[in-house]
């Protein structure tokens, strides 16, 4: 990725997060989500812990991403949304997925 298109694509998530998100939060997220974009395409499955509302999810990842995120998190706005192939609550403590199941995971 050139200068000229990281650049672009920087400014891209930043105005779509600020048009959906605080200001603080724009800022790093959209950097954030600039970096992701920089080394795709991933490998297939990604699991996406923390996935909370799926807004950064649903942004940079394929549709074959799985949320994860705990009970009680704003996930329930994530699965409303149908951002993610598939979203699991969990306790916080163990994820319920066998070892090598995802190839990626971010968190």
């Amino acid at each position: 990725m050139n200068k000229q298109s990281t650049h672009t694509t920087v400014v891209s998530h930043l105005n779509t997060y600020l048009q959906n998100r605080p200001l603080f939060l724009s800022l790093i997220r959209a950097k954030e989500a600039e970096l992701f974009t920089r080394f795709m395409p991933y490998k297939e499955p990604i699991l996406d812990v923390g996935c909370g509302d799926g807004f950064f999810g649903s942004l940079i990842f394929p549709k074959t991403t799985v949320g994860l995120d705990v009970k009680n998190s704003r996930v329930n706005e994530a699965i409303s949304r149908g951002w993610y192939s598939k979203i699991v609550s969990y306790d916080g403590s163990t994820m319920p997925f066998l070892n090598n199941t995802f190839p990626i995971i971010v968190y």
